[in-house]
């Protein structure tokens, strides 16, 4: 009996050294003067969430803030024994009002805070995308092609070959018609393939039953910040902005001038991407 008390005793003797030890070890961080500067930097580096803006039946997306990991980041910085902002951890903070869930609204712009542009291009028919391609590709570039099903019934390898390059792939339905059962047959082989985050139909002309339908298929209905028409490099120059979503027409004087474009829209310090880069609400920076 006597010996089961004395191993009562030396286990609760242990239980609170633990207790002791983490305690102390927890006072030692608090105290530690790089947690002390880790937590003095929070408000230097912290960043509020941004909420979409909704006005009407239009969104415009919003932006994750992000804070200080406290923990992660001093047990980083303790390896190196000092304060440096490349060993940061942060952690996302989600905005009170999202594009999560607002299908029925028309995303006009991406979150100018990211500097970002899109550049869409709409496939009908015969449209011939090669020139493009190339152009794409040779400069590191993600765009973002809506298309019409008498495109797919006649591109089905080239549609590929868009997904494989990482742009993202929209639907137009049949002749932008949504109300087309081909929009639904249309939607569920691109959702099949492209595997995306999100899936997307175009209206420029705010035909509320677009947006109504595509909204009942959970998809984002894209209308473009700007339509360029007859002079592609000088109406970007003109009308860019941040957020824009910058449709070009498919033809010989867009392939002309493309890579000037996408040199142009760089210099001016903004990144392209494809669309669902570009309204993505997760802060990267």
């Amino acid at each position: 009996m006597k010996k089961i008390f004395s191993y009562i005793g030396i286990a609760t003797i242990l239980s609170l050294s633990i207790i002791i030890s983490e305690r102390t070890t927890t006072v030692v961080k608090n105290i530690d003067t790089l947690m002390t500067e880790i937590k003095e930097k929070q408000l230097e580096y912290n960043k509020e969430p941004m909420n979409a803006i909704i006005e009407d039946n239009t969104i415009i997306p919003g932006l994750y803030g992000k804070k200080i990991n406290i923990q992660q980041t001093y047990d980083e910085m303790k390896k190196i024994g000092k304060f440096n902002e490349k060993y940061i951890k942060y952690e996302q903070t989600k905005p009170e009002i999202t594009l999560e869930n607002n299908y029925d609204k028309y995303i006009i712009s991406g979150n100018k805070e990211k500097n970002t542009i899109s550049l869409i291009f709409l496939l009908y028919n015969d449209d011939n995308v090669e020139q493009i391609k190339k152009t794409l590709k040779k400069t590191n570039t993600k765009a973002t092609f809506f298309i019409d099903k008498t495109w797919l019934e006649k591109h089905n390898k080239e549609l590929i070959e868009l997904i494989n390059d990482g742009h993202t792939i929209g639907t137009l339905s049949y002749n932008q018609d949504y109300q087309n059962i081909e929009y639904t047959l249309l939607n569920d082989t691109l959702k099949k393939q492209t595997k995306q985050t999100n899936n997307y139909c175009y209206d420029k002309n705010k035909n509320i039953k677009t947006l109504k339908k595509c909204a009942l298929n959970k998809n984002y209905t894209i209308r473009p910040t700007i339509i360029i028409k007859d002079h592609p490099l000088k109406e970007i120059k003109q009308k860019i902005t941040r957020g824009a979503l910058i449709e070009l027409p498919t033809n010989d004087k867009t392939n002309q001038e493309l890579e000037l474009i996408i040199k142009y829209v760089k210099s001016k310090g903004y990144n392209i991407k494809n669309l669902d880069d570009h309204i993505s609400e997760k802060n990267n920076n």
